[in-house]
């Protein structure tokens, strides 16, 4: 069985077995995303090959496809004892993925979500920890849904990716905002954090920016607290000896005083 990690949030990173994965050109990592997040169905190589072979008639493009499929094999499959990648007949193709132990930063992103709503809905079963279901989908988001990645010039797969990169963006929106309300009150640099990393993610947002602006201050509001409390416990109380002293300096100066008028 092999081990395949494909993190798609953000620049492509994809191993095997622990090692890094080069691509000999960037259609073959698109092909591998598509069939990947799409591996719950099989897909016509007619389709497949349309997708990324746009400018091509139908025959050049299949051949590609063909000439894909095999690189990609002879890079995933480490040994003849492997299961198969691909589930492919003469018209269809669908990357196994049950066969194989294969990682999806995409689907544990969402499964982290989920859960973390499940328990939402549930409050008698939510604790403080589940919190760490959003702060582990944040930590996996780590850019746009194959954000730099050159597209061919097709308009489905292009529509196919921009609708999960605006779902996945909207989650990751959405997930900052519940931490930096929960963090508000119980951890300012956490707070603080994740309001950054929201700004990250939409800059050019006005709201995000006021909220930004509104945690820094919240935030030095809060550590000046914790300055002035510090002060004031450090502060010892004056003793009755001490108050006498002072009394007894502030009368002699009044004698002096009175002496040089």
């Amino acid at each position: 069985m092999i081990d395949i990690t494909l993190n798609l949030l953000g620049p492509i990173e994809a191993t095997l077995n622990g090692q890094q994965i080069t691509f000999p050109y960037e259609k073959l990592q698109v092909l591998l995303a598509y069939l990947m997040v799409e591996s719950n169905r099989r897909h016509h190589r007619q389709h497949l090959a349309s997708l990324l072979w746009t400018d091509q008639d139908e025959a050049d493009a299949r051949s590609n496809l063909r000439k894909a499929l095999y690189i990609l094999r002879r890079l995933l499959n480490s040994s003849p004892s492997d299961a198969p990648l691909f589930f492919a007949t003469r018209n269809t193709v669908q990357f196994n993925f049950r066969g194989n132990c294969c990682r999806l930063d995409t689907i544990i992103f969402t499964e982290q979500i989920h859960s973390y709503h499940q328990y939402v809905l549930q409050p008698s079963m939510f604790y403080a920890s589940h919190i760490s279901n959003l702060e582990q989908a944040i930590a996996l988001y780590r850019g746009p849904f194959l954000g730099q990645v050159r597209l061919p010039d097709s308009k489905i797969l292009k529509d196919w990716v921009m609708l999960h990169r605006q779902c996945f963006h909207q989650l990751a929106m959405d997930a900052c905002t519940k931490l930096i309300g929960y963090y508000e009150s119980r951890h300012q640099d956490k707070a603080q954090y994740y309001t950054q990393r929201q700004h990250e993610l939409e800059g050019w947002n006005e709201t995000t920016h006021q909220h930004l602006t509104q945690t820094s201050i919240s935030r030095k509001h809060h550590t000046l607290q914790q300055g002035n409390h510090h002060e004031v416990g450090n502060h010892k109380p004056t003793t009755q000896a001490e108050k006498a002293e002072k009394d007894g300096d502030k009368t002699q100066s009044a004698k002096k005083l009175v002496l040089l008028i």
